[in-house]
């Protein structure tokens, strides 16, 4: 795929070569952009649209740098040829892995204190639902110690 020169290596010219470039730009790119985009993604769940769409148009021009895409061209068939999702569903995606690494019992320590089965809550006696394998869950933050607020957790929803 490569020939060297003195020590360097530059890509042969053809199809390959464009292939070995794209995949090379796609490595580089889910290294420095999409690691970056999700990092701490899930306390952007249930937020306004407004406030996840810039994340979005990086990672829409992400998939434009690496199918070399034109401006005006439609990103979603790009997406879906490099396998990514879109920046609300990996958010839904992380926070549901979250959950069943809770759920398992493979999650840290410190969400596992967080997190609980409703059956399990105080002052809720009686379900029906505590009876069946369904396990639905409550989420009970722990506030840093300067912390004078709370938040609100959204993991409920899926």
């Amino acid at each position: 795929m490569y020939t060297s020169g003195k020590g360097t290596l530059v890509p042969k010219c053809g199809a390959e070569g464009t292939e070995l470039v794209q995949e090379v730009t796609a490595q580089l790119v889910s290294a420095f952009i999409l690691s970056r985009l999700d990092y701490c993604n899930s306390v952007l769940a249930g937020l306004p649209r407004c406030t996840t769409e810039p994340l979005q148009r990086v990672l829409n021009a992400a998939a434009r740098l690496v199918l070399n895409l034109r401006l005006h061209d439609h990103v979603t068939p790009a997406l879906q040829q490099l396998n990514w999702l879109p920046i609300e569903y990996r958010i839904t995606y992380k926070l549901c892995l979250t959950m069943h690494l809770v759920h398992t019992n493979r999650a840290p320590q410190y969400l596992s204190d967080c997190v609980q089965t409703i059956s399990r809550c105080n002052g809720r006696p009686g379900l029906r639902s505590s009876d069946s394998r369904v396990n639905i869950w409550k989420i009970t933050p722990q506030p840093p110690k300067n912390a004078t607020k709370g938040f609100s957790t959204d993991s409920g929803r899926f």
